[in-house]
């Protein structure tokens, strides 16, 4: 393990590259801009750990690790439950993996060897708000506690027949999950939706917006797909900023994707 900090506080990044020069370039940039930096190999025991542990908030994974691909690791952390950190993807080849970035959670995938340039861009177009959601942490619904947050989601532009009723299991300033009943076919990666959410305990507040589907999940116990804002009225924002600060607890990742 390499492990090398600034002073800086507001950006924890974590670099996981089967290339040490290419990722001592990414921490050396990384610590130029002044956030804290440290790289690790997908073999050290203490991988899992430091991702539990650190408040990580940007990961870079290279899509082609030596004992596994990159999405197949992060497929793994999800699976143990851990909150997830933004993740950027490092790939040759782009554009062939764009549908497993998203499939996991991925923020983007960008081509290896990587640019300099186009890192610093990156960062700092994604500091400004990871340093915002810490301030609001995604909230797991507790139905005993809050009451159901439940509404419609309907594909956008309107098309007959695509509305449908759901109940919402986790949610945060960037998205939120909702359940689908087990057989019924989830929307597909990619879709565009309208929605409107209401709290049962306070029915008079409504949140509404469009979203896109970035994930689904769809076993025999279990259905559902995660969508992020696109765009939502200030009101609303407003009102989801309010609701994740008001009842927010550690972060929390559906597991089973």
């Amino acid at each position: 393990m390499n492990v090398r900090m600034s002073q800086a506080k507001n950006l924890k990044v974590l670099v996981i590259d089967k290339d040490p020069v290419q990722a001592d370039l990414i921490v050396q940039n990384l610590l130029t801009q002044g956030y804290e930096a440290e790289t690790m190999s997908i073999s050290d025991e203490g991988l899992r750990e430091t991702i539990r542990s650190r408040d990580i908030d940007l990961i870079f994974i290279d899509a082609d690790l030596e004992k596994k691909s990159g999405f197949e690791f992060a497929r793994e952390i999800r699976a143990e439950n851990m909150a997830l950190p933004e993740i950027v993807f490092l790939s040759k080849d782009p554009q062939a993996h764009l549908f497993e970035c998203h499939q996991v959670g991925g923020c983007q995938v960008l081509k290896k060897p990587l640019n300099m340039e186009v890192l610093q861009e990156l960062t700092n177009h994604v500091k400004k708000d990871v340093v915002e959601r810490r301030r609001y942490d995604r909230v797991h619904i507790n139905p005993v506690a809050m009451g159901r947050l439940y509404g419609t989601v309907s594909k956008h532009p309107p098309t007959p027949g695509t509305t449908r009723t759901i109940e919402v299991s986790n949610i945060g300033r960037g998205g939120f999950f909702f359940e689908i009943p087990v057989g019924q076919t989830p929307p597909t990666i990619g879709d565009i939706l309208d929605f409107e959410l209401k709290l049962s305990m306070l029915p008079e507040y409504t949140f509404k917006g469009q979203g896109i589907v970035r994930w689904t999940r769809s076993t025999v116990t279990e259905c559902g797909a995660g969508v992020e804002f696109l765009n939502i009225p200030i009101e609303s924002e407003k009102l989801i900023r309010a609701f994740v600060e008001l009842f927010k607890v550690r972060p929390f990742v559906p597991t089973g994707i």
